[in-house]
């Protein structure tokens, strides 16, 4: 067994002090803090690229009717190589940033062949989007794909339903679907009061029972989101990019999502924009690490971020760990992750961006 010292160990909101990690193989060393689980992203977008002019937007409707793209997200969609790259490229940055868990949505192909190919990866789940347009999945397609999904590698990756928004999706879609996602006991989650209030539109389709519903954004409406049972994910800073504004209080807030990591960054930097908002800088950091984990009921054994750093340095996303551990397994070590470090991923990052609007960019 490897022995991890930890001069601070950060576990479900307390600090212990001087505490000895017991974890699988021959990793050892000693750190300066520790995190239990590590930082979870409850929310990503991973073939998001590029979003378009920032504060000017009253709600999510208006943005998808009005924003001008630089690249054609549908055909870059159906590309499941290039999807797979800027999945890849997603992980590997979250990983090298110290999370330990990540619900992505988008490309099902994408994801799939990426997780194929990666070697390490944070657990992962896979939440394929259900929208009413050309281009995405429908909730038979995604059906087919639940029996053989859940659980995978281990336990480090599982499946659920993405409900892309109820202004999107039909009615009778969005209850079919948390119906599903009730009988199969997989998550169900969606985009709701981006903006524009719709909790009882969603109430009124479902009833009462939305205790399994994971929310994500309810910038509006967000304590009656709370009343309803709904789980709820906040995502701070697509929010202040395009409607300068968030969810005003921490009670309202389950977890945190990064929303575009390829974009304004991995959840360290969520973190850090939540910090600075809500100042109450332990109970933040809760909800950055077992938050996520609880929202999606993921188990987060042996899910560990080492820092050679200080907590607040952490909290406030100035610090990066120096070793990650998923499920007992060593994934970054010496802040490298298989040999790749951030410059590295950073310029692989680039040259995708690159890729992909030289192959599905839009005139200007």
């Amino acid at each position: 067994m490897g022995k991890l010292e930890v001069e601070e160990l950060f576990h479900y909101g307390k600090i212990y002090r001087d505490v000895v990690l017991h974890v699988p193989g021959r990793i050892s060393g000693s750190f300066k803090v520790a995190l239990m689980p590590g930082l979870s992203d409850a929310h990503a977008h991973p073939q998001v690229i590029d979003v378009g002019e920032g504060g000017r937007w009253k709600n999510s409707y208006e943005w998808i009717a009005n924003r001008k793209l630089r690249v054609r997200e549908e055909d870059l969609r159906g590309d499941p190589e290039l999807s797979s790259k800027l999945t890849i490229i997603a992980l590997t940055l979250s990983l090298l940033d110290g999370v330990t868990m990540i619900a992505i949505t988008g490309s099902l192909q994408g994801n799939l062949l990426a997780l194929r190919r990666l070697k390490y990866h944070p657990r992962v789940i896979m939440l394929p989007t259900i929208l009413n347009k050309k281009g995405w999945m429908k909730l038979e397609d995604v059906y087919t794909f639940l029996p053989d999904s859940t659980r995978l590698d281990g336990g480090k990756i599982s499946a659920g339903i993405f409900i892309h928004s109820i202004g999107l999706t039909d009615p009778k879609t969005v209850k079919e679907a948390i119906s599903l996602g009730k009988g199969e006991k997989i998550p169900v989650a969606m985009h709701l009061n981006e903006g524009v209030g719709e909790t009882e539109v969603l109430r009124k389709i479902t009833g009462n029972n939305l205790s399994e519903v994971v929310a994500i954004h309810c910038i509006e409406e967000s304590e009656e989101c709370k009343r309803l049972g709904l789980r709820v994910v906040s995502c701070p800073l697509s929010n202040l990019y395009l409607y300068e504004r968030t969810i005003p209080q921490l009670e309202f807030i389950d977890a945190f999502g990064s929303d575009w990591p390829l974009v304004t960054g991995t959840l360290r930097r969520a973190l850090s924009t939540a910090t600075s908002i809500y100042k109450r800088e332990l109970e933040v950091l809760d909800k950055a690490t077992r938050g996520g984990y609880e929202v999606y009921n993921i188990n987060h054994e042996l899910d560990i971020s080492l820092y050679d750093d200080t907590l607040k340095r952490i909290v406030t996303g100035e610090a990066h760990p120096r070793t990650v551990i998923v499920g007992g397994q060593p994934t970054v070590i010496e802040g490298k992750l298989d040999g790749i470090d951030r410059g590295e991923a950073e310029r692989a990052l680039r040259e995708t961006i690159n890729e992909a609007l030289s192959l599905y960019g839009v005139d200007p």
